[in-house]
């Protein structure tokens, strides 16, 4: 019997987990700072983190703050830029013009 190979598997979801956590500290940033998706996007191209930090020590989270420097700082630059490239691919989603509207428009709504 032949098995499966699952290494690739849970390599995609380590990824794809760092990736989200990423997202979750710059999307809690940009809701603070009430920045749009577009800013995300640049922040995650951005080799400065500064005006992120600066969000997050205005927005009071040492939680987040802490996590994004864990990131940031102690990381080595190919982890990083694969955290980031993972998160844009997440990102984009949010380039369709469809779903550009739909949040401009106050969200997304499942039933329009």
């Amino acid at each position: 019997m032949q098995y499966m190979r699952t290494d690739h598997l849970r390599d995609g979801e380590f990824w794809r987990t760092s990736a989200a956590r990423l997202l979750s500290i710059l999307l809690f940033a940009g809701a603070h700072a009430d920045q749009p998706l577009d800013a995300v996007t640049g922040w995650l191209t951005s080799s400065s983190s500064s005006e992120v930090v600066d969000i997050l020590e205005d927005a009071g989270s040492a939680i987040a703050l802490q996590s994004f420097d864990d990131f940031a700082g102690h990381r080595s630059d190919s982890y990083t830029g694969s955290v980031r490239a993972t998160a844009l691919t997440a990102m984009q989603t949010y380039e369709d013009s469809r779903v550009a509207r739909r949040i401009q428009a106050g969200g997304l709504d499942p039933d329009k």
